[in-house]
């Protein structure tokens, strides 16, 4: 058979690869996507989509009792299906993408093989994704063990879950799933959100625990059986089922890395600041590269730097610092640039901090929990920015710009805020910076110099 060619082979259908395809094949490209399972990634089937629908139904939840899991189940289901045809074969296939359904290895340098027939490469980009990790510990019934990966096919919930993992899933599912009645006890090797300030650990702690959660901080579990687990003092903690949420895996043994000549550990495929493996052919994006801030939008940013390097071969630079960090529990945890706890050990960098109590939208809502804290240089450029409370990811946008942009905070100062809204508390946030400037012994007797000349 034949020899196919092409400008750019990707391997992975998930939100890293479909967003490289789509920007590639629209400047003109030749493009071949492989993707051996379902088109979207774990994004959409797994991740992203299903567990924010499941958090926005599980909070609609009245009385005592479990919610109808059938009935939360077919939202979900709707909003994976209602948003499916955007990463469809279909689509994909109208903006001239060759979408290929199967597994896909290197066989060379610049070389892939799929099916039996051989495609050579200009360049290639792996965005492959990543499984669900499993501890290191005896596990005597797997049929008790849940992922995000399947955890939206059980049909029907658990009455007791222990979650082992306190990031972003194993926080979003405590919240969902208490929400709908489950008893949960969450388990985390360190502090819960850990990727925070202490702040905004403790706040999310303590919403978990005034939920009902169980929370264990700074354990692991020794061995998880049948019907109950073992935290690593011994203590029992009786379940149905736990849930793993400690990170990803990669296994990328069927790829064909050595052939390709691809460094890769345990931690993900080897890139530099360009996103290029050790095969300057080949790039490596999305959660199965070794970089830091995993997630969809970080894989979108990635794609468009991509697609700047290999379509108009522009220099790029992955700057890890400007992917924000956002866990949609309850309170919200939103995050941007240098994180709070290395913020504060920087010469030259003031912590402003604003708490939402006072804010009349909170007030109004009767949800005054959390906070906006700023790392701010010396010369009024923002150095990062951690949000606690409801709708913090929607507060995040406006810093993430001026981050990324490096203004200073007069610009948000001197913005017009619609009133009543959260958004204030980031205006009044960076009015405080200049707040004992202005109001100064030394512009009072600017003022009043100016009072009685004029």
């Amino acid at each position: 058979m034949s020899e196919l060619h092409y400008d750019v082979c990707i391997i992975g259908g998930g939100a890293a690869g479909l967003s490289t395809a789509s920007g590639l094949v629209q400047l003109g490209l030749s493009v071949v996507l492989f993707e051996k399972s379902d088109m979207g990634g774990e994004c959409l089937n797994h991740g992203c989509v299903p567990s924010k629908a499941f958090l926005s139904k599980a909070s609609e939840r009245t009385g005592s009792g479990m919610q109808d899991w059938g009935r939360v189940n077919a939202h979900i289901r709707g909003a994976i299906s209602t948003i499916a045809p955007h990463d469809s074969q279909k689509r994909f296939e109208g903006l001239g993408v060759h979408v290929v359904r199967q597994h896909a290895q290197f066989t060379g340098v610049r070389q892939i093989r799929a099916a039996d027939q051989d495609y050579r490469f200009r360049f290639a980009v792996l965005a492959v994704g990543g499984k669900s990790a499993m501890p290191d510990i005896p596990i005597s019934d797997k049929a008790s063990i849940l992922t995000n990966e399947n955890i939206f096919e059980i049909p029907e919930l658990p009455s007791r879950l222990l979650i082992l993992g306190g990031g972003a899933i194993g926080l979003e599912m405590a919240t969902a799933l208490t929400d709908v009645g489950v008893q949960v006890t969450l388990v985390s090797r360190g502090r819960v959100a850990g990727m925070m300030s202490d702040d905004s650990s403790t706040l999310m702690k303590g919403a978990l625990e005034e939920k009902g959660v169980r929370v264990f901080e700074g354990q692991t579990l020794q061995s998880i059986q049948a019907d109950c687990a073992f935290l690593d003092d011994g203590s029992p903690i009786p379940m149905d089922a736990c849930l793993v949420a400690i990170g990803k895996h990669h296994d990328f043994s069927a790829l064909g890395l050595v052939d390709a000549g691809i460094k890769w550990d345990a931690g993900g495929i080897h890139v530099g600041k360009s996103l290029q493996t050790s095969n300057k052919r080949v790039f490596a994006i999305g959660d199965c590269a070794a970089l830091p801030r995993r997630s969809t939008h970080a894989a979108g940013y990635e794609a468009g730097l991509l697609v700047r390097k290999i379509g108009l071969r522009l220099p790029i630079k992955h700057k890890p610092e400007l992917i924000p960090s956002v866990i949609y529990a309850r309170p919200e945890l939103a995050a941007t640039g240098m994180g709070m706890q290395q913020a504060e050990k920087q010469p030259g960098i003031r912590i402003l901090h604003e708490p939402f109590t006072g804010n009349d939208r909170a007030i109004c809502e009767g949800n005054e929990r959390g906070f906006i804290k700023l790392a701010i240089r010396r010369n009024g450029r923002v150095a990062g920015v951690e949000i606690c409370g409801r709708g913090a990811a929607d507060m995040l946008p406006v810093w993430q710009m001026m981050i990324t942009y490096g203004m200073k905070l007069h610009r948000l100062a001197g913005v017009i805020h619609p009133y009543p809204t959260r958004g204030e508390l980031s205006k009044k946030l960076a009015g405080s910076f200049y707040a004992p400037r202005l109001f100064s012994p030394v512009m009072r007797r600017i003022v009043r110099a100016i009072h009685a000349y004029f």
